[in-house]
């Protein structure tokens, strides 16, 4: 009989319950995230560089810090959004870097619950001239060489999440 898969240990200081429950065929139960309000936010997927990592429905990952005095997420993604289009029309592309994903992207920093979130969606990176790229005081005009774009999605807005951050077993 195999031994039941045991998942690793959360990071020191992370904000996350502890885990321990197998589901069938020895496979970690999934999880819930909620905030301390009892909202949920979304799936979790586990730990990245000390960060909690959720799944939005909308289909973005949020990363959330420890520190209690923040309800918000931490954007991975930096910079701005970048258009083929003049006027930010038409599908946003950022700078993934090598490893194309989900991570939500929020133009302003500090977010604040309602600040939109967009996600990395599938599809080849593109090198292309911007006609037009959007930050976090808006749309502006301009162009230039952009290379490893990926196309990125609206994902919905920052929730409010005040801390701690709590896992329930789904099912």
């Amino acid at each position: 009989m195999a031994k039941p898969v045991r998942p690793a240990p959360p990071a020191p200081g992370a904000p996350r319950a502890v885990r321990g429950a197998t589901g069938g065929a020895g496979q970690p139960l999934p999880y819930d995230v909620y905030d301390s309000a009892g909202n949920r936010i979304g799936r979790d997927i586990g730990v990245f560089s000390s960060y909690q990592t959720v799944l939005t429905d909308a289909g973005a990952i949020l990363s959330y810090d420890a520190n209690p005095g923040t309800a918000y997420p931490v954007g991975l993604l930096g910079g701005p959004l970048y258009f083929d289009t003049a006027g930010c029309a038409g599908t946003p592309y950022t700078n993934s870097g090598a490893f194309p994903a989900q991570f939500a992207q929020i133009l302003q920093s500090p977010p604040v619950p309602g600040s939109p979130i967009y996600a990395g969606t599938r599809g080849s990176l593109r090198n292309f001239t911007y006609q037009s790229y959007k930050d976090s005081t808006g749309c502006h005009g301009g162009s230039g060489p952009v290379t490893n774009m990926q196309p990125m999605k609206s994902a919905g807005t920052v929730p409010n999440s005040p801390k701690p951050l709590v896992l329930k077993a789904v099912g």
